[in-house]
């Protein structure tokens, strides 16, 4: 984990992970830093990664730990994509992220947008009080990597589809929709009366 500062630490069938293996990593993700303290030594590494959890299991029951998921901001599904697909529509090179990586601690939120996304993890059913944050750090970089240094709606909405969506446990709640009127019990209209008949 120490070696892996700065870079980005791959976790291959994540689904087998261990709980006490994921609930370290978890505190090595927390902290940004590995501690040791055994045997009478104490010594600490900075250990700040990205991390990419495959997720291989098949089964409902073969999950990556909660420990784990919790932190990973982003969640996709690829079970629909094939390798062909893979590279379309990707146009950010090496200088398109270093300038979204300059440009992100820059990126303006407004109290409405965080607002806006704690309104939606709650109408998602979404428990977890680090989802809105991961969302609004997606927005964030969703701006910034269109060089934009404020978040607008469409940062919003990618945000959401793509950190909260994937926690959803409910679907959100409509507004009701108006009564439907039910007829009166009795007409208050008289019937017509039949015409009189004609003379023969």
């Amino acid at each position: 984990l120490a070696r892996a500062d700065g870079r980005v630490l791959l976790v291959a069938m994540a689904e087998r992970l261990p709980a006490a293996a994921a609930a370290r990593l978890g505190a090595v993700i927390d902290r940004g830093e590995l501690q040791l303290e055994r045997d009478g030594l104490a010594q600490r590494w900075p250990a700040r990664f990205g991390v990419v959890a495959l997720d291989e299991g098949r089964d409902d029951d073969e999950r990556v730990p909660p420990a784990l998921a919790e932190r990973l901001g982003i969640w996709l599904d690829l079970g629909e994509v094939g390798h062909r697909d893979a590279d379309e529509g990707i146009a950010l090179g090496a200088h398109e992220i270093a300038a979204a990586r300059a440009l992100w601690p820059r990126v303006r939120v407004a109290d409405a947008v965080v607002a806006a996304l704690c309104e939606a993890a709650v109408a998602l059913g979404v428990a977890s009080l680090r989802a809105p944050i991961f969302a609004l750090a997606a927005a964030r970089l969703h701006a910034a990597l269109a060089g934009r240094d404020e978040i607008d709606a469409d940062d919003v909405r990618a945000a959401a589809r793509l950190v909260l969506a994937p926690r959803a446990t409910r679907l959100p709640a409509t507004e009701d929709a108006e009564p439907v009127q039910e007829p009166p019990a009795e007409s208050a209209v008289e019937p017509a009366a039949e015409p009189a008949a004609e003379p023969a």
